[in-house]
């Protein structure tokens, strides 16, 4: 029987997602990675190109380990992609996924894969309920590491990243961020289908305009407003970045 959801666990240590192996923790979905009754990462989405791949099949073979496999959007029927994605996920002495992108093609292929990622550190009652967390998240940049943390007086918990290449924020966006004259910032990111929930049509004329050459769009400059449309638990940890 077919479900929405992929669960794999090993001891105190699970993991839920939807059938693509993306983590997306809502009120109505409890996804994440959970240990020890608490919820380590609450978000961890793959895009390929920008875009969240379709989901050709999923593999549960053993109750610790599962495959994904995935193929990127082409935007039309008629044409199939040339590229495809296999995620496989294990989970035990901690978490570890390895992705894998397939050439079908006769010509070599560049592709971007971007992962993004945050957690809530939830237990379970928390889960269960939907009660607001106190206590303060952050994430930053350590050893090459992306931490993500929530610390609440001398309590702490971390979830540590650390990818066979140095973890780095969106390089692209930072080069843009420092075209214009922007770097040291305070940034939280918010899922695009909330944005455009919230701001309604004005989201709807700023992206119409993504099609141009610079593709940075400032969809507000109220800072007050956007702290009155986004709750904190809904902006998540902050990321603190500054160059040089």
């Amino acid at each position: 029987m077919r479900t929405d959801t992929i669960s794999i666990l090993d001891g105190s240590t699970f993991v839920v997602s939807n059938r693509a192996g993306d983590i997306d923790a809502a009120p109505d979905q409890a996804h994440g990675l959970f240990f020890k009754d608490t919820r380590h990462l609450s978000r961890w989405i793959l895009e390929v190109d920008g875009k969240a791949p379709d989901v050709l099949s999923t593999d549960d073979i053993e109750y610790y380990y599962a495959q994904f496999f995935l193929a990127p959007k082409t935007g039309t029927i008629y044409k199939n992609p040339y590229l495809s994605v296999i995620r496989r996920r294990l989970v035990g002495d901690g978490f570890v996924e390895d992705i894998a992108v397939l050439n079908h093609g006769g010509a070599p292929a560049e592709v971007s894969l971007r992962l993004r990622v945050s957690s809530d550190f939830a237990d379970l009652f928390e889960v269960k309920d939907a009660l607001e967390k106190k206590g303060t998240l952050y994430r930053e940049m350590r050893e090459e590491q992306i931490v993500l943390g929530y610390r609440r007086e001398d309590f702490v918990r971390e979830t540590r990243i650390a990818t066979d290449a140095p973890a780095e924020i969106d390089p692209k966006l930072l080069e843009e961020l420092k075209h214009k004259g922007i770097g040291k910032f305070v940034a939280f990111e918010v899922p695009v289908s909330l944005a455009r929930q919230r701001y309604g049509g004005h989201f709807q004329a700023v992206e119409s305009g993504l099609h141009e050459t610079d593709d940075l769009r400032v969809l507000d400059f109220n800072g007050q407003r956007v702290f009155q449309l986004f709750r904190f638990d809904e902006l998540g940890a902050p990321i603190l970045q500054e160059q040089p």
